[in-house]
C-alpha cells in the first residue's frame, strides 16, 4: 500500500474570485489570504514561495534560485525575472585558473563552485515590478513570519520526504 497515494498531487486552495495551488496546503491558503487581503497574483506568488521555504525546507527557497515569468493579461505581453544566482563581479576565468584548478577540472568544493542564491532578491523585484501596489512586503510575508513564530503542522508527504 503506498501511504502518499492520497497526498501525491498538488493542493489547490480554490475561493470565488482567485484559486493558488502549491503543494503544501498552508502555502496555497497564504496565496488565497493574499488575494483576499488586496494583492494581486505575483503578491500572491511571493507569499506562497516564503511559506514553502518553511514548511517544505527540502525544496528550493529563500536560499536558492527563482526565475520568475509574468503575463501581463492587459498588455498582453510576457516578462520576466533573472533570479539565478550570480557569481561574484570581479571573479575571472583566470583567477578561477590560478587558484581552482585540479588538473583539467576545477575543484567541486570550491566556494567558486556555486553562485549567490538569488531569490530573495528576485521576490523583492517581482513585488516591486508586479506586485499590486496595495501591500508591502512586510504584509506579504508576514503569514510565514507568523508561521516560524507559532510553528506548522508537518504533512504526511512532507514527513515521508524528510525521511
Amino acid at each position: 500500500m503506498n501511504i502518499l497515494r492520497d497526498y501525491d498531487q498538488r493542493s489547490p486552495i480554490v475561493a470565488i474570485n482567485g484559486i493558488c495551488a502549491t503543494s503544501q496546503p498552508l502555502a496555497s491558503q497564504v496565496g488565497i489570504d493574499i488575494l483576499k487581503s488586496g494583492g494581486n497574483a505575483a503578491d500572491a506568488a511571493i507569499a506562497m514561495a516564503a511559506t514553502l521555504s518553511l514548511t517544505e525546507p527540502f525544496s528550493t527557497g529563500l536560499g536558492g534560485d527563482c526565475v520568475v515569468m509574468f503575463w501581463n493579461n492587459k498588455t498582453k505581453e510576457i516578462s520576466s525575472i533573472n533570479g539565478i544566482g550570480r557569481s561574484p563581479m570581479n571573479l575571472t576565468i583566470d583567477s578561477l585558473e590560478s587558484k581552482d584548478k585540479f588538473g583539467d577540472q576545477f575543484h567541486t568544493k570550491s566556494v567558486h563552485a556555486v553562485t549567490v542564491p538569488g531569490a530573495a532578491a528576485a521576490w523583492c523585484d517581482t513585488i516591486k515590478q508586479y506586485g499590486s501596489g496595495d501591500l508591502t512586503l512586510s504584509q506579504i510575508f508576514q503569514p510565514t513570519i507568523d508561521y516560524c513564530e507559532q510553528g506548522v503542522p508537518i504533512q504526511v508527504k512532507t514527513s515521508y520526504n524528510w525521511k
